[in-house]
């Protein structure tokens, strides 16, 4: 059997490698497709797929070719032209890869693998589509859960019709095999190799800081008002963002000087924010908070921001380790070898609290004010109510900011451990049971369906 893995952002292994690595153990021949068509110096160029960077590079297997495509055109008429290969797999719909022109004599199979609520999300950008329907296309959809599935059709329910008719059974055969991020190499790193790794001193565990995502391209009148006085007054430094680009930038004191003045004026205007700012609830005071819980549990500091985003300058004063990470390297990926030393995780409605949860690490989720969620659709996806992703029984905990501000600091790391039943309930709910693998249950289904 020959399955297409199409790479259009070289974190894409993120998913796909458990699952390649299955069907390279069962001997399927796997071809991994990258799109060369991203700009290095795009906001995300540092995403870009090189094939030098795939974790399967230099594995030397007989049944493993990666195939470069220049630009979109050569990849859509190699996917048409391909009559031997029984499946294509992708993270996103057909329609996001091939173009309307060649859609239309498309006549195989195409594999859908969950990556997080974007995959109902992003269902959005097809609703206004004028063009032809991929109703020529066997669609597979693999979800982590069940009950992920089904949130995914009350969310569309709710607010995009369209996504529920995309992914009725007459369009889309759907079949959940858990969350593909993990699979056995999850189990054999070495928390002392990691550790000497990042330099974190030998026997110590670590809590593991993921920065608020604060953007200037969030322009919501309310939203953005908070989101200045929680991180944007606080940011001093620039993340490099092009193909290779690792560095950390400060921004010239008078840009720095004419941003801060702008953002206190749209503060001003806005009564949420002005109270944040009056009571300094923000990410400095957070970061002091969980410096001072660190000392007091004997816990290393580990930030690991996202590339595209900027953060406080107070992080990077009170951290003891910033892990840049361009995502170029999975399976394991960084966040998930820091895991194996982390004895608590914490962010701002990060969808990482699925591997921290199955990677038996607590999660503090940390609770921003509804001002935050202007739109709906991002609203549905950060639920806080009880046993839901960001507020699950003794495994993941809901703080509101500024309670975490006032007590962490004296607090004892015991208050946050994790319970194992709800451990299992959280991964039942949201990611699956670690046997059997995401990538068994993917290739025992492809081979069912390899006739169909």
């Amino acid at each position: 059997m020959k399955t297409v893995f199409l790479v259009n952002r070289i974190n894409n292994y993120r998913h796909f490698a458990p699952l390649i690595e299955e069907g390279l153990k069962r001997n399927h021949h796997i071809e991994c497709w990258h799109d060369y068509s991203l700009p290095k110096d795009s906001a995300k160029g540092y995403q870009f797929p090189d094939i030098a960077k795939s974790p399967f590079h230099e594995c030397g297997h007989p049944s493993l070719e990666h195939v470069p495509f220049e630009n979109r055109k050569t990849l859509n008429a190699g996917i048409v032209s391909r009559n031997d290969v029984a499946f294509f797999v992708s993270l996103s719909p057909p329609e996001f890869i091939l173009d309307p022109e060649w859609r239309m004599h498309f006549k195989g199979s195409w594999c859908i693998v969950m990556h997080g609520p974007d995959s109902f999300k992003e269902i959005k950008k097809l609703e206004q589509e004028d063009t032809v329907p991929a109703d020529s296309i066997r669609k597979y959809f693999f979800p982590y859960t069940e009950h992920l599935f089904d949130l995914g059709m009350q969310f569309f329910e709710q607010l995009l019709p369209f996504g529920k008719k995309y992914f009725s059974p007459a369009g889309t055969k759907v079949h959940a095999i858990g969350c593909s991020m993990f699979g056995p190499a999850l189990r054999n790193i070495d928390p002392s190799a990691v550790r000497r790794k990042f330099g974190i001193p030998e026997g110590k565990n670590i809590l593991l800081y993921l920065p608020y995502t604060f953007s200037d391209s969030k322009k919501h009148k309310a939203s953005f008002a908070w989101q200045a006085a929680f991180a944007g007054l606080h940011i001093e430094r620039k993340t490099g963002r092009e193909f290779g680009n690792s560095s950390f930038s400060r921004t010239p004191y008078l840009r720095r000087l004419s941003k801060r003045i702008a953002y206190l004026r749209r503060i001003a205007a806005e009564q949420e924010a002005r109270t944040w700012l009056l009571n300094g609830w923000n990410e400095p005071a957070v970061i002091r908070a969980v410096r001072a819980f660190c000392d007091n549990n004997g816990l290393h500091l580990v930030v690991k921001p996202r590339r595209k985003f900027d953060f406080s300058e107070e992080v990077y004063r009170k951290a003891d380790i910033i892990i840049d990470d361009d995502e170029s390297q999975q399976y394991p990926s960084k966040l998930q070898e820091l895991f194996s030393i982390a004895s608590l995780c914490m962010g701002y409605f990060s969808t990482a609290v699925i591997e921290s949860a199955f990677c038996d690490v607590p999660f503090i989720n940390l609770h921003c004010p509804d001002a935050l969620f202007y739109d709906p659709h991002q609203h549905f996806w950060c639920p806080v109510t009880e046993n839901s992703l960001f507020s699950f029984r003794k495994a993941v905990r809901n703080v509101p900011i500024p309670d975490l501000i006032r007590r962490m600091p004296t607090e004892n790391l015991s208050l946050y451990s994790m319970d194992s039943e709800s451990r299992k309930g959280f991964m039942t709910h949201f990611s699956g049971p670690e046997n059997p693998t995401a990538g068994e249950r993917f290739f025992d289904f492809l081979e069912n369906n390899l006739s169909s």
